[in-house]
């Protein structure tokens, strides 16, 4: 049975330095600017059980999180809208449940947005509108329903959306 703890990294695939007294910056997975702000976190199929913990959102300066392929539970917390220079967001194939927070709209640096294979529901919300720099939105194979928002007509720089998989109607 795998650990209840978010921070227990002993069944991870690389758990190289975590758990240590070495600086966040030397763990495997962690990228840092010069100032030693975590600016990404790389730690896609690398064999993850636990929830996105809330206090995600003290990484001010982060701008990538990559933790595709592993077994994230719980929902995307809502705290993630307050990472203003979020430019690329990829929790695909995990287990991630719950709707999609309107405050996602808040990180509008967001050129990438991941999330295919989850149990998602809800509806896409219609902040997804405010982020007009987004080039990629990959939500297919979830739960989401209603219709796409009109305001998605916002995101002028989309050249790639995947919503099929999921029970959303119009056209």
């Amino acid at each position: 049975m795998p650990p209840t703890d978010p921070y227990y990294a002993f069944h991870w695939k690389n758990q190289t330095r975590w758990m240590t007294t070495d600086h966040v910056c030397n763990w495997f997975g962690i990228e840092c600017n010069e100032n030693g702000d975590v600016t990404g976190i790389f730690l896609n199929g690398n064999s993850l059980f636990g929830n996105i913990p809330t206090h995600i959102a003290l990484l001010t300066r982060l701008s990538t999180i990559n933790m595709h392929s592993n077994e994230i539970r719980g929902t995307l917390p809502s705290e993630i809208g307050s990472l203003s220079r979020m430019e690329y967001l990829h929790l695909g194939a995990t287990d991630i449940s719950g709707s999609i927070p309107t405050n996602i709209g808040l990180c509008t640096t967001l050129r990438t947005l991941h999330l295919y294979q989850n149990k998602i529901n809800g509806t896409l919300p219609s902040e997804i509108g405010s982020l007009t720099s987004m080039e990629s939105i990959s939500i297919y194979a979830n739960d989401l329903t209603g219709s796409i928002p009109t305001s998605i007509g916002m995101c002028t720089q989309l050249t790639y959306l995947a919503l099929n998989g999921n029970k959303i109607t119009g056209t």
